[in-house]
């Protein structure tokens, strides 16, 4: 008896629920900014949100409703403002809560908010704090997502049948247990392009607002939907979530073709100005127009050039590309320039290209910045305002500023030539003086040279006395040689030698002697000497010798000799620069005697030195020579003449 009496209060609950439903009255969207297209199409969407969510349990009140119980609802809505005001609202149409959503503009974005409001006791029942956005599409995004969802869930009885009702019919039993929920994966969606409303299985998720996104959801086939604007067409794709992290990407095709507009100017230098451009009742841009296929008027305006109007259609997935030839508005201008009372020709130019020279009459663009002067000395700006299709008549008297910044870049360039002429003439004379360096240098090189070479060594075989001559002598020997630089494969000179030291036991024994006494010989010799390479040489010559031998008998003298006659010696040798010299020569003679020393016979001997040698050619080599070429010189620098130093 008591479980049919509990059945049968459920369903008279039920029967009066449904007989008293509460009512909603969703205001019109308040957004002056916005056309009254766009205004209405965001009330019926939030509108829609509303039905929606509460659901059968509560009376979403229709537009026309609201305007026929207020009468003139979009001049009452906007003047009200305050939570007492909109609850006054709701009692005239009879609601139990209102809703509204307030668009302001904030500098170029928008800024969104939604209120819930209970009449009964006139006080905001919850509100969707503000957002920024970009355009009214972000604005429906917003209305239609989860935090519109959530302020009308805050309603008592929001989507259930009896509303705030208890729990009822909670049966709590042991033994087995079967979790009866299919597994999970995560899954990424995107979209192309990204920033689309998602929906799953007809759902929108809470945890996807926009396109890219991750979320759980349960393993098998599920429908992916997504949508942006009016200007992509919703796309739909059945998908089986069987893995984790399943990469899920949708393409949103384009419902609209592209208008370029690429204006030029009929002028070698663009003039400035803003340019305005209308398509059909919108703004729109220079560049790329994404627009829905239809007929458009394009209009391009400039406060510089004039407007230039044409007729666009726009073709779905189509790039078509309006490129106007803009045309300057043009003026008149009659320029005089006086410096002191006194007219003065100077050019005249506009926008930096020269037009004339004054006194200048001629039509010129209206956007043109004037200027006189001269490319070399500067530009003065004429303040002048150009009027279009009309004449404008003006004298400028020269600045002294502009006299003084002339002078300067006139004295300015004066200096710098100057000193360019002062850098010259100091190179000329610096390489004037290296040419001088390096003749000088040629002239040690190619002139007469000389080298001298002392030295000492051993001597082979003189001293004759009949057929016996002393083995061994000593022998010092000094000599001079010259030669010409350009030509020194020859050298020639002279030398001197003195040698000595005789056998003198061979002599006393032959001629019974008691003593001996030397006169050292003496050779002169003039010779010539061939370099076939730079340290080796030949060499070749003609003298004379002399020397002579005293000896005594018993302590008297008995008897004394000389031998003097002609000399030919010839050999071999190497020198090193200013270091050593080693030569070898055999001496032919041809020697006459005097006395009683029998020994008139052409003989020979070998001779060997070494010496020191100094050439005062050694740091005037050929290889440290550098020829200078001439430097080329300005012409109008005067040139020095090469002094050679003698």
């Amino acid at each position: 008896m008591n479980k049919i009496y509990y059945i049968v209060l459920i369903l008279c609950s039920i029967a009066f629920a449904q007989g008293q439903k509460m009512s909603i009255a969703v205001l019109p969207v308040d957004a002056s900014m916005l056309s009254a297209d766009e205004q209405k199409r965001l009330t019926d969407e939030f509108q829609a949100k509303a039905v929606e969510v509460l659901g059968q349990n509560f009376n979403v009140m229709s537009q026309n409703t609201i305007i026929q119980r207020l009468g003139n609802v979009d001049n009452y809505v906007k003047v009200c403002k305050e939570a007492s005001c909109i609850a006054d609202i709701g009692k005239k149409v009879s609601a139990n809560y209102v809703a509204q959503v307030q668009v302001i503009q904030f500098g170029e974005d928008y800024s969104v908010g939604m209120e819930l409001y209970n009449v009964a006791d006139g006080n905001i029942l919850d509100k969707v704090p503000p957002s920024d956005v970009k355009n009214v599409y972000q604005i429906v995004n917003i209305i239609k997502s989860d935090r519109t969802a959530d302020l009308f869930r805050k309603i008592p009885g929001a989507g259930g049948l009896l509303g705030d009702a208890g729990i009822f019919g909670v049966t709590t039993e042991s033994g087995g247990f079967e979790i009866g929920k299919p597994s999970k994966h995560i899954v990424n969606v995107s979209s192309n392009p990204s920033g689309a409303i998602l929906t799953v299985d007809g759902t929108p998720l809470s945890s996807c607002s926009q396109t890219p996104c991750s979320f759980n959801i349960s393993r098998g086939k599920h429908v992916f939907a997504v949508a942006l604007n009016e200007y992509y067409e919703p796309a739909k794709k059945t998908v089986d979530v069987n893995a984790n992290n399943q990469r899920i990407n949708l393409e949103l095709s384009p419902l609209f073709g592209t208008l370029k507009i690429t204006p030029t100017a009929n002028s070698s230098v663009w003039l400035g100005g803003n340019i305005d451009v209308l398509i059909g009742e919108n703004s729109g841009i220079i560049g790329e127009n994404n627009l829905l296929p239809s007929k458009y008027k394009v209009t391009i305006k400039s406060d510089c050039y004039g407007t230039s109007t044409s007729t666009a259609i726009v073709v779905k997935n189509k790039t078509i590309e309006f490129a106007p030839v803009l045309q300057p508005k043009m003026s008149g201008l009659d320029l005089t320039v006086e410096d002191e009372g006194k007219p003065q020709i100077v050019n005249v130019y506009a926008n930096n290209e020269k037009i004339g020279e004054t006194p200048f009459v001629g039509k010129v663009p209206v956007c043109s910045q004037i200027t006189i002067g001269d490319s070399k000395y500067g530009k003065e700006n004429i303040p002048i305002k150009l009027i279009e299709k009309q004449t404008t008549e003006y004298t400028h008297e020269i600045s002294n500023a502009y006299k003084a910044e002339k002078a300067r870049i006139v004295a300015e360039k004066v200096e710098k030539e100057r000193q360019a002429e002062i850098i010259a003439e100091m190179e000329w004379q610096r390489e004037n003086a290296r040419r001088i360096e390096a003749e000088e240098r040629e002239r040690k090189l190619n002139g007469w040279q000389g080298a001298v070479t002392v030295g000492g060594g051993v001597q082979l075989g003189m001293n004759y006395i009949d057929d016996n001559f002393t083995s061994v002598g000593g022998l010092f020997v000094p000599n001079v040689e010259f030669y010409k630089g350009s030509f020194d494969i020859f050298h020639f000179g002279i030398n001197l030698s003195i040698a000595g030291a005789p056998d003198r036991k061979v002599i006393r024994k032959k001629y019974n002697a008691d003593s001996i006494s030397w006169t050292p010989s003496i050779n002169g010799n003039v010779f010539l000497r061939l370099y076939p390479v730079n340290v080796f040489f030949l060499s070749g010559g003609i003298g004379m010798f002399h020397n002579g031998l005293d000896f005594s008998r018993n302590g008297k003298k008995s008897s004394a000799s000389s031998s003097y006659g002609m000399e030919f010696p010839i050999g071999v040798g190497i020198a090193a620069g200013n270091f050593l010299v080693l030569e070898g020569l055999y001496h032919i003679v041809s020697n006459k005697n005097t006395g009683n020393i029998d020994s008139n016979k052409n003989k020979g001997y070998f001779s060997v030195s070494l010496g020191f040698r100094y050439d005062t050619r050694t740091e005037f080599t050929k290889q440290q020579v550098q020829r200078v070429p001439p430097l080329e010189m300005d012409s109008k620098v005067k040139k020095t003449p090469v002094k050679k130093r003698r």
